[in-house]
């Protein structure tokens, strides 16, 4: 039971999911695939578990989630993060753990120990070295992402005939532009990927942060592909991410939108293709430390708009009132017409809306040629 698309779901740290598998039964997975970027920092105050130094942790990565055993949890609020047991500072840290729910190992010193013989095991509580073995991506603190290969054969979206599949799927059901989708967003087609069969067949979008490739998405063709092309159909749900792309840690369309003077933060890749350059994707519902980071400090007293879907209304509601809370720039958020995304809308629909929201919330949005 993970939050991840299950196709080729590897834990960062697989003896210590199965050990919680074995212990709690359910496990749900949040941020599959991301490591944990921290750093150390002399301090006077200790951890419970710390010696002489402590960690700030700047993004969590990936997460175990379990029903806390010391609530009335029944919706996995016990976070524990995958470098639980982990030798970072001389001894297994034991307080990379959180309840949600109730707050029930929140100064409680007690708890977590009685939680480190359940999880680690009695005999190994006060082992000096590692408990589980360490994953090879979480100690390393680059503060970006991990570099990426191009996945297989992959042909630029505008080379192919007009009468593909996907080129007549993005032209003519989306309304596209294909050149453009290749000059900007080196959108493509995978003809054939040895190590991500699933790519195969796929409308292939790279995702570029910082001038690197850092990943990349697949989506299915929603028509079939035809016989004659002699590619499969992609198979699996709609989209397939890099298996542990870091999602959280970018923000798509990044390298454009961070020179513009405003910043429009929406769901998904298409819907960037559907703005132009002032647009990022947040791959998702949720604003991550590092994308509220990213937004707070590259956007800096620049207006941050929100177009919000409307069955996502109450789940962005949160992650914006987070960010006014610690910012100055102008923040205009809208929800959408019912069951529509950008993606339903032409540019030009987007751009008068976008601007008539920003002006009826008190925010003069600057005049741009998009």
């Amino acid at each position: 039971m993970t939050e991840t698309d299950n196709i080729a779901f590897r834990p960062l740290q697989p003896q210590l999911f199965e050990r919680l598998r074995r212990v709690f039964r359910n496990v749900v997975v949040a941020n599959p695939g991301e490591p944990m970027i921290w750093q150390r920092v002399a301090t006077m105050v200790r951890r419970p578990d710390d010696a002489e130094r402590s960690l700030i942790v700047q993004h969590g990565g990936e997460y175990y989630r379990v029903c806390c055993p010391y609530c009335n949890d029944a919706r996995y609020r016990l976070w524990i993060n995958h470098c639980y047991g982990q030798q970072l500072d001389g001894r297994p840290v034991t307080w990379l753990l959180c309840c949600y729910n109730e707050g029930c190992l929140e100064n409680q010193p007690e708890r977590r120990k009685e939680m480190a013989d359940r999880i680690i095991g009695l005999q190994n509580r006060n082992n000096r070295g590692p408990v589980f073995s360490p994953p090879s991506v979480v100690n390393a603190v680059t503060g970006l992402p991990r570099l990426v290969d191009v996945p297989g054969e992959i042909v630029g979206i505008s080379r192919l005939p007009l009468d593909h599949p996907a080129v007549r799927y993005l032209a003519l059901d989306r309304g596209y532009d294909v050149e453009e989708l290749d000059r900007l967003y080196q959108v493509g087609f995978c003809f054939a990927s040895a190590e991500y069969p699933v790519l195969t067949g796929r409308i292939y979008m790279p995702v570029m942060f910082r001038g690197q490739l850092m990943g990349w998405q697949g989506r299915m063709i929603e028509n079939k592909i035809q016989a004659g092309w002699g590619v499969g159909t992609g198979g699996g749900a709609k989209y397939y991410n890099l298996p542990g792309m870091p999602k959280s840690q970018m923000l798509y369309n990044y390298d454009r939108a961070v020179h513009c003077p405003f910043v429009v933060v929406n769901e998904g890749i298409t819907d960037v293709w559907s703005l132009g350059d002032p647009a990022v994707a947040l791959f998702g519902h949720s604003v991550s430390y590092m994308q509220r980071t990213m937004l707070l400090r590259d956007w800096q007293g620049k207006p941050i708009i929100f177009p919000v879907e409307s069955n996502a209304w109450d789940k962005m509601a949160e992650p914006i009132a987070t960010l006014r809370q610690h910012t100055h720039s102008p923040i205009v958020a809208f929800r959408l017409p019912p069951d529509k995304d950008p993606g339903d809308f032409s540019k030009e629909a987007n751009w008068r809306m976008i601007y008539a929201e920003a002006r009826a919330q008190g925010v003069e949005l600057p005049t741009m040629s998009i």
